[in-house]
């Protein structure tokens, strides 16, 4: 989903139920949170080059708490 734009991936995750690894990079306007919240079944998430801050950071920790299917989670090139 490299040329994907933040409507694309997020038509994506809110269609597919059975997405289990994505990888995303220089996604932009993307809400994690969301992503992780929706994608259940999501097992490997790669968000590389996304300059997260810290309240994304914040989010995203706040969420791990309630998915237990996310094995690994991959913010390369903050």
């Amino acid at each position: 989903c490299e040329k994907a734009r933040s409507e694309d991936i997020e038509n994506l995750i809110t269609t597919v139920t059975t997405l289990e690894n994505l990888v995303l990079k220089y996604v932009k306007n993307i809400q994690i949170k969301y992503v992780v919240l929706k994608c259940l079944q999501l097992r490997e998430f790669t968000y590389s080059d996304s300059h997260i801050d810290d309240k994304g950071a914040s989010e995203i920790a706040e969420v791990l708490k309630t998915n237990t299917s996310l094995k690994t989670l991959d913010l390369c090139g903050r």
